[in-house]
């Protein structure tokens, strides 16, 4: 027999139970094929150990020289004094033992006894094992010992990541998801067993409302009521289906409702009981259609222009045109679509989707308040310290991501233990998105840090794969709500404004030729293109008093901007859905994901297939799609058809959707990449089976690809680009041009003188008096692509100086933020002034002092 055939014998033995048969089938094996020998006797240590037999596998390696003799597989003890190389041997062996336990004291013993060399081999995978071993306090510990020795700096956020939520098993977040289904369920049932029911209304671009919903039984005349403050509107509603099923559906609509305005509606069957209410907003339109702002350089010979643009139309465009001067501008970036409105909306209670929150800390446990609310997450400090970007935002320490993102392109290699929530189809338009965090701080101290949003974009080029990752510096989380244990919304807007965002950087001192995996985009691609996790930090603090206590978080909502081709923006029209419903057929492209009153259910016992086709306005070429689960009532086989512009049908996919139970870790969504497709004019997506015979149903369905023409909202968009190629010390004028349904509109035009050296910028310097921080500078700075320090001085009224600490602006060309905090400075009188120096000239701004309070 074969040696590869004894080993695979050897392996079903062992997969089989059988461990004591399976080591003297390795131990044949190790003398059939010499060159094998080594992994065969480690596999049969492996069996021996799982055997009860740990003594005699020992035995066995001692025999070949790859252990010390007389060293007990049972016990971490005898690491002292053993080699890297010994030391490994033992780890595989309790690794293919399953002795994850063993295997983690073992290693953490090395790291404690050995010395640096050793530690430096230690450090690449040991945090990981510790992790898995459910260790995670001396995980971190290894991990913050293994970045002050300077080891292998940047290598453990990744392994950290794998903590996700090992560490604290959900159990009761899903009896609180069980008693969330009996809720919707019941109200399921109050709507069924009610008169009428409304469904949200559609806002169009002008400001129209259309109202829909349905009324049980024959009740006649209906009227839909719609109020704001103390006035009251009834508006005849009219039959929008010709069938006879037990719900008939009614519509209306109305144009003259005032802009700026909330309303309440609400659904009345003359005679029988009102529907609930709904609260709906008619957005105000923008007056200023283009609207440019000043540049911002970018090292010396590009700029980052900025401006605003507002349109109504399908297929408006925009771009910036410039030149030398005013009256000529010669020039001009590529034209763009003004994008979508910000119709998507993705809600993430953490209970629920536990895989895509990635916790990197010592420890992580649950929290379950008293009245009854969803539970959050501690997320407790020590944080994991990132030195990947010393070059832009500094170290600083990243207590959790949030994997919305996911890149096939990129993330084709990942391995199954990565999770995604994949919002939009894995890349979101985060421009002027809006994230709001539900969080708190429990005996929190920032120490003089401040937590940021940041967003990556994820890339391939001839260089290689790459990130490209921007803080929201210029809005961080507000302290009050990290100062107490109540838990607060938040939200954030993500402008396309470079000024408010900070390009992170990378590491090339520490990290060599690695730190290319980190690479600038300009932040208007890395906000259209956001497709990978976005990440919560304490920037700004000192590397060497990091933050304390715990972040405590609950959930996250998102809106952005909707490319889906089945989208109200894009002109689809929902040409058929199954009838007898009284759920909304428009929850599944609306855009709305994880929010419990904008999911799609089928009646009680529904005749399958259940239906729906879309129309689009636009022959389309679809790419890939995204199905999201019912969370109660989930679907299971799905088909997905189109119509060809050439004429004829074309299957794009059926398959099986996953449960999505969050007591399984099963994922809340499909995503599913498409082979080239023809362009098709309509989709059909039909519903064959369900995991309940009760009822089943969807929480949404998108298609994204190109051919689409979308229409905005009329609401502002900000738009940033930059510009290259531009002569040091030269001037430059700007305007954001914009082309809304054939009309022109052209901005008001800006002029920016580049710099003439790499001198650095010091732009801007106000105090900031926090709480329970000490007060600092909020700076904005631009270090010019070289090595730049930033300092304080003040100089009393007598003549003396006292000099502040300097700290580094890192080496970034792009504008960036920090909190400056003037240490060891007097609270005197005097003048006080920020310097910045690199090897290019320096630069001096005289800032406001006292600033508040004495440091």
């Amino acid at each position: 027999m074969a040696a590869g055939e004894t080993i695979a014998r050897a392996r079903a033995q062992r997969d089989a139970g059988e461990f004591r048969a399976a080591a003297a089938t390795f131990f044949a094996a190790a003398a059939e094929q010499p060159e094998r020998r080594r992994q065969a006797l480690e596999e049969a240590a492996a069996c021996l150990i799982r055997a009860g037999a740990a003594e005699e596998g020992a035995e066995v390696l001692a025999g070949e020289g790859l252990i010390p003799a007389g060293v007990s597989l049972e016990s971490a003890a005898p690491a002292a004094g053993m080699t890297f190389a010994q030391v490994e041997v033992i780890l595989r062996v309790l690794g293919r033992a399953k002795q994850l336990p063993l295997a983690a004291a073992l290693a953490l013993a090395a790291w404690d006894t050995g010395d640096d060399l050793m530690r430096a081999d230690l450090a690449f995978d040991l945090p990981g094992r510790l992790l898995n071993a459910e260790r995670s306090r001396d995980a971190l510990r290894v991990y913050h010992e293994a970045v002050e020795l300077g080891l292998a700096v940047g290598d453990f956020r990744p392994r950290v990541d794998q903590s996700t939520l090992r560490v604290a098993a959900p159990e009761a977040a899903t009896r609180l998801y069980q008693c969330d289904h009996a809720a919707f369920t019941a109200a399921l049932h109050r709507a069924e067993n009610a008169d009428a029911v409304i469904w949200a209304p559609l806002v169009d671009v002008f400001g129209g409302v259309t109202f829909r919903g349905a009324v049980s039984g024959r009740w006649s005349p209906v009227y839909f009521i719609v109020t704001r403050g103390g006035d009251t509107r009834r508006i005849a509603a009219t039959r929008s289906d010709a069938g006879d099923g037990a719900w008939r559906r009614w519509e209306a609509a109305a144009d003259d409702l005032l802009p700026g305005g909330t309303y309440g509606v609400q659904l009345v069957p003359d005679g029988g009981a009102p529907s609930s209410v709904i609260a709906f907003h008619i957005p105000l339109a923008e007056s200023d259609g283009a609207v440019t702002r000043a540049s911002d350089a970018v090292g010396l010979g590009a700029v980052a222009v900025r401006g605003q643009v507002a349109a109504f139309s399908a297929g408006a465009r925009y771009r910036f045109e410039y030149g030398a001067e005013a009256e000529r501008l010669d020039r001009a970036t590529a034209w763009a679509d003004v994008p979508p409105p910000r119709t998507g909306r993705s809600v993430h209670p953490l209970y629920r989707q536990t895989g895509e929150w990635l916790p990197t800390c010592a420890q992580v446990r649950w929290l379950f308040p008293a009245n009854g609310e969803a539970p959050a997450l501690s997320i407790e400090a020590p944080f994991a310290k990132d030195r990947n970007q010393l070059t832009g935002i500094g170290a600083h320490e990243m207590p959790v991501g949030i994997a919305w993102g996911q890149t096939r392109d990129v993330f084709e290699g990942e391995g199954p233990g990565r999770k995604f929530a994949p919002i939009a189809g894995g890349v979101q338009d985060l421009r002027d998105a809006e994230v709001a965090l539900t969080l708190a701080g429990n005996r929190l101290r920032q120490q003089g840090a401040a937590l940021h949003f940041w967003i990556s974009h994820a890339a391939r080029d001839a260089h290689g794969e790459f990130s490209s990752q921007w803080a929201l510096t210029g809005a961080p989380v507000p302290d009050d709500a990290l100062m107490g244990s109540r838990l607060t919304t938040v939200t954030l807007r993500l402008p396309n404004d470079p000024l408010m965002w900070t390009y992170t950087g990378n590491n090339p001192e520490e990290q060599g030729d690695r730190a290319n995996r980190y690479r600038r985009t300009p932040l208007d691609t890395a906000l259209r293109m956001s497709n990978a996790s976005s990440v919560l930090i304490f920037a700004f603090g000192d590397v060497r008093r990091p933050p304390q206590g715990a972040l405590i978080v609950s959930a996250a909502e998102m809106r952005y901007r909707d490319h889906s081709l089945l989208s109200r923006a894009s002109g689809a029209a929902l040409a058929h859905f199954p009838e007898g419903s009284v759920a909304d057929p428009l929850c599944l492209t609306s855009g709305v994901r994880g929010d419990d009153e904008n999911l799609w259910t089928s009646t009680p016992s529904a005749s399958l297939p259940l239906t729906f086709r879309w129309a689009l306005r636009h022959p389309a070429t679809p790419t890939h799609f995204q199905i999201n689960q019912h969370p109660y009532w989930p679907a299971r086989e799905i088909e997905i058809t189109a119509e060809l512009a050439r004429g004829g049908m074309h299957l794009l996919w059926r398959g099986v959707l996953a449960e999505a139970r969050p007591d399984f870790g099963q994922a809340p969504s499909l995503l599913e990449y498409l082979p080239a497709q023809p362009e098709i004019t309509a989709v059909t997506l039909r519903i064959l089976s369900g995991y309940r015979a009760e009822r089943c149903g969807l929480d949404g369905f998108e298609i994204y690809g190109s051919g689409a023409v979308f229409q905005p909202d009329g609401q502002a968009c900000s738009v940033s680009e930059e510009i290259e190629g531009l002569a040091p010390g030269s001037r430059v004028f700007t305007r954001v041009v914009l082309e809304d349904g054939g009309e022109r509109i052209a901005g008001e035009i800006t002029e920016t003188a580049l710099p003439v050296t790499a001198a650095p910028l010091l732009l801007e310097a106000r105090p900031l008096v926090r709480p329970a921080d000490p007060a600092c500078y909020w700076v904005r700075a631009n270090a010019m692509g070289l090595e730049t320090e930033l300092w304080g001085e003040l100089e009393h009224a007598d003549g003396r100086v006292f000099r502040a600490p300097a700290v580094s602006l890192g080496s970034q060309p792009t504008g960036r933020h920090i909190y400056y905090i003037p240490r060891d400075v007097p609270n005197l009188p005097g003048t006080f002034r920020l310097h910045a120096r690199n090897t290019a000239g320096s630069a001096v701004m005289t800032a406001p002092w006292p600033i508040g309070q004495e440091v």
